[in-house]
C-alpha cells in the first residue's frame, strides 16, 4: 500500500535521516509500506496499517534518537521519541497473488538490491529481511511458462545470492545451523559456487564438523586453488582434526 501522511514529532531533530526509514518529519510525504529499513519505520508502518484515511494518532515509541530499543521503565526516562501522524490517503497495492511472473521476479531483484545496500550499511537484520522478502517473491513463482531461458537464468542466480546473502548475514549472527541450510539450497542450483561451499565450511568448523567442514574446503580448493582464505581455513581444520584424534587417543590410551 502506499499511503500519504504528515508526520509531526516532539524533540526528535536528532534523528538522522535513514533511521526514519523513507519518512519525513513536518511534511506531507508518501510512502510505501514495507520500504523503510529501520525500527521507526517499522513501527509507523504497522500503524499506519491499522488506520483509517483522515484519522490522526499519537504516538509514543521505546526508541532514542538513535532508534535503539530503550527501556522505558527506568527512572527519569526522556529520551524516547514521540510522533503525531495524519493518514491523508492511502492506496492499495497487488498483492502478492495477483502479480504476474515478470512483476515477481522484478519486485525480487528491488529488495535483493536494497537488501545489499543496507546490509553494506551493518544494518544487518533489515537486510536479511529484504533477503527473505525477495525469495518470497521468487519462491511464488509457480510456473515459468513465457520466461526466456535468459529469465530463468536471471531468476535461479537471484535465488542463489539471496540464500548465499542470508548465509552470510547468519554467519555474523553466529546461527551457525541456518548457514548451513541456506548455503544447502544455494548449492543446490549452482553446485560448483565457491561463496557457498566456503560459507557452509565455515559453518561446520564452527559446530565442530571437521570432516564436513574439510569436504567443502576441498572442493572449494579445487574450484579456486588462489584463494588464500580456503587455504587457510583449510589448514585451521586439518590441525583441529589432527588435535582432536590425539585427545581421544590420550582418552582411550588409560
Amino acid at each position: 500500500m502506499t499511503f500519504l501522511v504528515f508526520v509531526g514529532s516532539e524533540g526528535v531533530d536528532d534523528v538522522a535521516e535513514e533511521d526514519l526509514g523513507g519518512y519525513s518529519l513536518k511534511e506531507d510525504v508518501e510512502v510505501v509500506i514495507g520500504e523503510g529499513d529501520s525500527l521507526l519505520s517499522e513501527l509507523f508502518d504497522r500503524i499506519f496499517m491499522a488506520m483509517k484515511e483522515g484519522e490522526r494518532a499519537y504516538i509514543k515509541t521505546k526508541v532514542d534518537a538513535k532508534c535503539r530499543k530503550v527501556d522505558d521503565s527506568l527512572p527519569g526516562l526522556k529520551s524516547t521519541l514521540k510522533f503525531n501522524v495524519l493518514l491523508k490517503s492511502f492506496n492499495r497495492a497487488a498483492d502478492i497473488g495477483e502479480l504476474e511472473p515478470d512483476e515477481k521476479l522484478e519486485r525480487a531483484e528491488h529488495h535483493k538490491e536494497k537488501g545489499t545496500s543496507i546490509y553494506q550499511q551493518n544494518n544487518i537484520d533489515f537486510g536479511l529481511r529484504r533477503f527473505r522478502k525477495a525469495l518470497e517473491y521468487l519462491n511464488s513463482i509457480s510456473s515459468v511458462d513465457g520466461f526466456s531461458n535468459a529469465m530463468v537464468s536471471r531468476m535461479n542466480t537471484l535465488k542463489c545470492h539471496c540464500n548465499l546473502n542470508l548465509a552470510a548475514g547468519h554467519l555474523k549472527q553466529e546461527e551457525f545451523e541456518k548457514v548451513i541450510d541456506y548455503c544447502m539450497v544455494a548449492l543446490t542450483l549452482e553446485p560448483n559456487n565457491v561463496k557457498g561451499l566456503f560459507r557452509r565450511a565455515q559453518a561446520h568448523a564452527k559446530l565442530h564438523q571437521y570432516d564436513e567442514a574439510k569436504k567443502d574446503l576441498l572442493r572449494a580448493r579445487e574450484l579456486d586453488a588462489e584463494n588464500k582464505s580456503i587455504v587457510s581455513l583449510l589448514k585451521n581444520i586439518e590441525l583441529s582434526m589432527k588435535k582432536e584424534r590425539q585427545m581421544y587417543q590420550k582418552m582411550f590410551s588409560h
